[in-house]
């Protein structure tokens, strides 16, 4: 599925969607993984950044142990636009940065969220991060800040989750 598709699908009124976005993630196990988690939890939908982000190949496929295969996943070519579409349709953006002072744990996820995932060691691409309504964090240990992305998306995720069923 790709970007007219995403918009087709939000315009079509999904009821207050949750959507996961994964940027430079390039490890395929990682892809897959958070594949999985996304599976898991129920989110509405996945975009991908096509031109950076690991294809999903027969490893992602495995370690997503069928998550790919019902989770709706749009592939995207310009994540700033597609950023730009979703805050049009009222989807509040949260970008996951160490350097954010914010915890995921402060932040309203029972409204229309997106939540951006990024690599581990260069995180989320700088002008994706800028295009985030939330810059927030997972770890308050100023000796040790970061989670396995896959780790991190299951947390996040999690208490997207949690906040929704209450």
């Amino acid at each position: 599925l790709n970007f007219k598709d995403l918009k087709n699908f939000i315009s079509s009124g999904v009821d207050n969607p949750l959507i996961l976005i994964l940027d430079n993630i390039i490890d395929p196990r990682n892809l897959g993984a958070c594949i999985r988690s996304a599976a898991v939890i129920g989110v509405d939908a996945l975009i991908i950044n096509k031109h950076h982000c690991a294809p999903i190949n027969a490893i992602a496929h495995k370690v997503s142990v069928g998550g790919a295969e019902v989770i709706k996943i749009f592939h995207v070519t310009n994540l700033i636009n597609c950023l730009k579409f979703l805050k049009e349709s009222n989807v509040n953006i949260y970008g996951l940065s160490e350097h954010a002072k914010e915890s995921h744990l402060e932040c309203n996820f029972t409204n229309p969220s997106a939540i951006i995932m990024g690599a581990e060691e260069s995180g989320i691409r700088e002008k994706t991060l800028e295009s985030c309504d939330f810059k927030i964090n997972l770890s308050n240990n100023k000796l040790f800040k970061s989670f396995n992305v896959s780790v991190a998306t299951g947390i996040i995720l999690a208490e997207a989750k949690r906040q929704r069923e209450i």
